[in-house]
């Protein structure tokens, strides 16, 4: 249940609704100032979601849960309120820890390819002498930083669980990330012209023409 005085018309979002662009779930008003909604949820899950305030009819206006305080940035200037369910529990393989391999910070610079002309790229080149392939990672400062994935990929290398792999993570264009990611023809281009050839004089990295599909992508959404 859900407990806020004042507002007439709210709504539940989050992964299992597809955010603000899906479908938000309307809660049931029980009570002046009460609503609910029942979801089924796995046991060990973890989820983030917030509530919107939709009376105003041209906008939303996102409400802080007063029963939960718990909340995260969702990475593009708002928070979401997060909890696990009962069997859920943070993932061992993110706790912090100092890597073996090594982290290094880049600039690129394009005024044609580039909102604001520049962009930093994180590169992370595994504990290992042998080439690697390599994982490409949009919204890279976030999954860096936020998500530790030099971290668990580490680990996973650690434990035979994935084999060692490169990361080149490229920060997002904040006001211009949506524009970016929406199948832009200039994000292309960048990785073409401008990260891919970062990565190989940084890091070693398996040759594409020996070793097709030795490169991946990964982001948000």
């Amino acid at each position: 249940q859900f407990q806020q005085f004042g507002h007439t018309v709210i709504f539940l979002i989050g992964d299992f609704t597809g955010w603000e662009e899906g479908d938000p779930a309307l809660l049931v008003k029980k009570a002046p100032g009460v609503w609910s909604y029942r979801l089924a949820l796995p046991p060990d899950a973890y989820i983030e979601y917030t509530f919107l305030d939709r009376s105003q009819t041209h906008s939303a206006e996102r409400l802080v849960d007063p029963f939960n305080p718990h909340r995260i940035s969702n990475g593009m200037g708002k928070h979401n309120h997060f909890f696990y369910m009962p069997q859920g529990q943070a993932t061992p393989l993110a706790r912090r820890a100092v890597i073996k391999g090594q982290v290094s910070q880049h600039v690129l610079e394009s005024p044609y390819l580039l909102a604001n002309g520049r962009r930093t790229v994180y590169l992370y080149q595994p504990p290992v002498e042998q080439p690697v392939p390599l994982l490409v990672v949009w919204d890279g400062r976030d999954y860096l930083r936020r998500a530790r994935l030099a971290v668990i990929v580490e680990r996973l290398i650690a434990q035979g669980r994935i084999r060692p792999l490169a990361l080149a993570m490229v920060e997002h264009g904040r006001q211009a990330r949506m524009v970016e990611y929406a199948c832009s023809e200039a994000t292309l281009g960048l990785l073409h012209y401008e990260v891919l050839p970062l990565a190989r004089q940084h890091l070693n990295l398996l040759d594409l023409p020996n070793h097709p599909g030795a490169y991946g992508v990964l982001g948000a959404s």
